[in-house]
């Protein structure tokens, strides 16, 4: 099972400012390498960009983690009729969707289990 986050916000605070340095200098090196030294320091839109891309696939692959880890959890403590239409939302989600798949998913995962908590 994928782990919940435990940190507290200041902690997850606290270490934005590494994790934003790291995205920088990742970005600086992969700039200059594909387009040539200095490209990166000449062009800081692009390092916001690519800054901006790793900081959204950090946060959607956190939110499906989470997400799945939640649907793990509900399909682990509710009827087994559950099991199957959960493990295909986790499949998915594992599979990289995002945006509104994810939401559509999270959805009707959460109108599956309401119907389901209402027969018991």
């Amino acid at each position: 099972m994928i782990g919940t986050i435990t940190a507290s916000f200041e902690t997850l605070y606290e270490q934005s400012s590494m994790i934003a340095d790291g995205h920088l200098s990742k970005a600086v090196k992969c700039i200059d390498s594909e387009l040539g030294n200095g490209f990166a320091k000449k062009n800081p839109a692009l390092v916001g960009a690519f800054m901006q891309a790793a900081v959204l696939e950090l946060g959607f692959s956190t939110l499906a983690q989470q997400v799945r880890a939640g649907l793990e959890t509900i399909a682990e403590n509710s009827a087994s009729a559950l099991g199957e239409p959960l493990s295909v939302i986790a499949d998915a989600l594992e599979a990289g969707l995002c945006g509104n798949a994810i939401h559509t998913s999270i959805s009707e995962a959460i109108h599956m289990v309401a119907e389901t908590l209402a027969q018991e």
